[in-house]
């Protein structure tokens, strides 16, 4: 019996304190090149700066330790970013990179000029599969983060469970369109869902060989 009251009472303890529920990042980068030292003064300054919950995971953003302007950089594109998906039907579900060490960069095959190597950009998985999203509902994001100087590219086919998205910096986005897609069947950028979903894969032409008798 007593046993018994005791087990009710803790069970109702657990019940009005749930443990808070934080999006799924992983505990660390998977390259890393950050010493104990460095991370543990680096990311005790993010921890305190950068919005939440963002703050709690350096790493994802951080292959290496930054320099002061790029630690500034980093910290303005998520906060442009946050800011344009605010009240926005898609989220941030977890960061995969932002910016990347140039040794790192060319380790992975990114392009020499990256905007992740000048601390411009962040790559994402959303909130919400891109498959199971209309492409008008993709095109509103997209502006929304326009708004904020924000270049935007989603990978609605990306063998990733969620798709994928990637943003950066391009003060062109403010004036003009800056939403592409890249392409179901090849590497290809394009400005429409329905060219990205209907690209073909571009062959290239090989001149036959002749043999001379």
């Amino acid at each position: 019996m007593t046993y018994g009251f005791l087990l009710v009472i803790l069970l109702g303890a657990m019940g009005s304190n749930p443990s808070p529920v934080l999006p799924s990042q992983p505990p660390h980068h998977p390259l890393s090149t950050l010493t104990s030292r460095e991370v543990g003064s680096w990311e005790a300054r993010w921890a305190r700066e950068a919005p939440h919950p963002h703050n709690l995971y350096f790493k994802n953003f951080f292959s290496a330790k930054p320099s002061e302007r790029l630690y500034r950089r980093v910290l303005h594109t998520l906060r442009l970013l946050v800011k344009g998906l605010e009240g926005q039907p898609i989220g941030i579900q977890k960061v995969l990179n932002a910016y990347r060490h140039p040794a790192y960069n060319r380790r992975i095959g990114g392009d020499r000029h990256s905007y992740h190597i000048r601390g411009k950009a962040i790559d994402f998985l959303p909130s919400r599969s891109l498959s199971r999203v209309k492409p008008s509902v993709m095109e509103r994001v997209g502006r929304s983060l326009n708004k904020q100087g924000l270049r935007v590219i989603w990978y609605p086919f990306a063998s990733l469970y969620r798709g994928g998205v990637h943003v950066q910096i391009d003060h062109r986005a403010l004036k003009y369109r800056r939403i592409f897609y890249r392409g179901r069947r090849d590497n290809g950028y394009y400005s429409s869902y329905r060219q990205a979903k209907y690209a073909r894969p571009k062959h290239k032409r090989t001149k036959r060989k002749t043999h001379k008798h």
